[in-house]
């Protein structure tokens, strides 16, 4: 069973005919009557208009609620028995959000927790939304300082351990007055931000007392989408698992025209985009330590693993894990997708692939009262490149 989310976006769109609201890396079309200067102003006086609630990134459940998330201030909830489209929560009027991280996280408790831009008198903030496990309303439990005061650092997801929040400030920076530049004259999202070759910044809020942690860690630069699991080791120390890029460039080589041209040896350039290096960082805690900024080395897990899209068994979400999961495409180009399984602690790699069978998110179904972390079944979504409209789906012995 199938069905297209029904967002205002898709409605204009459908009615129209073609693309009317602006998409990550999509301009809209505008027809001649409203490229005058009033008329984009107009336009730009309501800013749920200009923002797309084309919510194309996660479906996540949140206080028993099914919703689908994209960047964009916009909760599409969801009847899942029906897949049809049931309303729409717009962080933008709760909360001030211009933008969102799609993939939420949970504490012990069942609380959910997302991170948004919201601009303010003096300036873009990082507001800390947390959505209780009771379903009443969601509320903004922390707003958080920019590393440049009118360009913020995009986020796409963020991290959690028993008792703290993770923010990762990347150097792709969001230029406040770019995109309203870009939205006014009806330019992608992705043309507004630009990638500085600088350090990364890691910051820690306390779940505990609610207030972020004074210390603040660097890294090299780098790039990330997605967070494996975080968790606290037995030094106190906050660990992070993710797979990571040398810079953003891997954004560019998403458009439709550059995924449709030949692969493998004859566009190797393309594919090595796509590799990706398994990273750990470890954040000290020590409270002997009166350093406020600390330098921490992402230490690689893997030479061989590349993937996107990581996860663990559940069970193990904010605890030390051993297994990360997760998909990507053929590392040579050939015509395949691949899961792949990691040990961190030995460095074996696992795959599965099958010719011309491109592979989605994997999901972890633990095995009820399993004692290995391992002991589960992995369902994945595929499609084929060679069979138009096919659709399976595959379980793997985890």
């Amino acid at each position: 069973m199938s069905r297209f989310l029904r967002s205002q976006a898709y409605k204009r769109n459908m009615k129209a005919g073609t693309i009317t609201v602006g998409e990550f890396g999509t301009a809209p079309h505008v027809p001649d009557s409203e490229k005058g200067f009033f008329s984009k102003l107009r336009k730009m006086t309501d800013m749920e208009s200009v923002l797309s609630d084309n919510a194309v990134v996660s479906i996540v459940n949140i206080a028993g609620k099914h919703y689908a998330l994209g960047e964009t201030p916009f909760m599409q909830e969801l009847d899942i028995a029906t897949l049809e489209t049931k309303g729409r929560k717009s962080l933008y009027k709760e909360g001030g959000l211009m933008t969102q991280t799609p993939h939420p996280v949970k504490d012990k408790a069942g609380n959910s927790y997302i991170v948004g831009q919201s601009v303010t008198l003096t300036g873009p903030k990082y507001s800390i939304i947390k959505f209780p496990v009771d379903g009443s309303s969601p509320q903004t439990i922390a707003k958080l300082p920019t590393r440049w005061r009118l360009s913020p650092c995009y986020m796409h997801s963020l991290g959690i351990t028993e008792n703290y929040i993770i923010l990762v400030e990347m150097p792709l920076a969001v230029s406040v007055s770019e995109i309203m530049s870009d939205m006014f004259n009806n330019l992608a999202f992705i043309d507004g931000m630009k990638w500085h070759q600088e350090s990364v910044f890691v910051h820690l809020f306390d779940l505990r007392t609610q207030k972020p942690v004074r210390k603040k860690f660097t890294a090299s630069p780098m790039f990330l989408l997605h967070i494996a699991n975080c968790y606290e080791d037995a030094n106190g120390s906050v660990v992070m698992d993710f797979p990571c890029y040398a810079d953003s460039t891997v954004l560019h080589e998403m458009y439709i025209n550059k995924l449709r041209e030949p692969k493998g040896a004859k566009n190797k350039e393309f594919c090595d985009r796509f590799i990706t290096s398994i990273t750990r960082l470890v954040l000290p805690l020590n409270d002997n330590d009166s350093r406020t900024e600390i330098g921490v080395k992402g230490l690689p897990l893997s030479t061989t693993a590349s993937f996107e899209n990581p996860l663990v068994n559940p069970v193990y979400h904010r605890r030390k894990h051993r297994y990360i999961y997760g998909m990507g495409v053929s590392p040579n180009g050939a015509d395949k997708g691949q899961v792949t399984k990691l040990d961190v602690e030995t460095g074996e790699v696992k795959m599965f692939m099958e010719d011309q069978l491109y592979i989605a998110d994997p999901i972890f179904v633990p095995r009820p009262g399993a004692a290995d972390e391992d002991d589960g079944v992995l369902a994945v979504v595929c499609v084929r490149s060679d069979v138009y409209k096919f659709g399976c789906l595959v379980f793997l012995d985890a």
